[in-house]
């Protein structure tokens, strides 16, 4: 499966990433209330923004996985990220939004033209996603995708921003 290197929606932009977004994604992820539900640790230097954004660069072309920055028009500047990872006959979403663009629905926009993307692919017949169970925000946009809660995933992963306990998460899906 490919995937367009751009999407664009009626307000987003969803473009490669660059080493050039490092001090916006280093924003967002050393911001406690954005890594909290993320897997990832939280940043400490920008070192580790310019090393994940070059790992980015390279992992378009396995022609499974392929991130995103979200952008918001007009301008430039990344506000977040979507990613979706190719297996099988479905693809997984992933996604992480600065908090200074929560409440504005461009995750729920961002989320759905990658899963319209996706199913453009006629081998393509599932998109999921899952959350930690305390991720209200994150349920919403799935919700709002039209993803169904399938189940709860017990002790699925480690969230080092929240606990250093396996934790529940929800898996949503979407399906043709």
């Amino acid at each position: 499966m490919e995937f367009p290197r751009t999407i664009e929606t009626v307000r987003l932009v969803l473009r490669r990433t660059a080493v050039a977004d490092a001090d916006a994604v280093f924003a967002y992820a050393s911001d406690p209330a954005v890594m909290q539900f993320l897997r990832r640790a939280r940043s400490t230097d920008i070192s580790e923004s310019i090393s994940f954004l070059e790992r980015n660069e390279s992992v378009w072309e396995t022609g499974d996985t392929f991130p995103w920055a979200i952008t918001v028009k007009p301008d430039p500047l990344l506000v977040g990220m979507i990613e979706a990872r190719v297996s099988d006959h479905g693809v997984e979403l992933g996604y992480v939004l600065a908090r200074s663009a929560w409440g504005n629905g461009y995750m729920a926009e961002a989320a759905q033209a990658v899963v319209d993307s996706a199913f453009g692919d006629p081998d393509v017949f599932r998109v999921w996603a899952y959350t930690h169970v305390d991720n209200s925000a994150s349920r919403r946009v799935m919700e709002k995708i039209g993803m169904s809660r399938e189940g709860v995933l017990h002790r699925w992963a480690l969230h080092p921003n929240s606990s250093g306990e396996p934790s529940d998460a929800y898996m949503y899906a979407v399906w043709r």
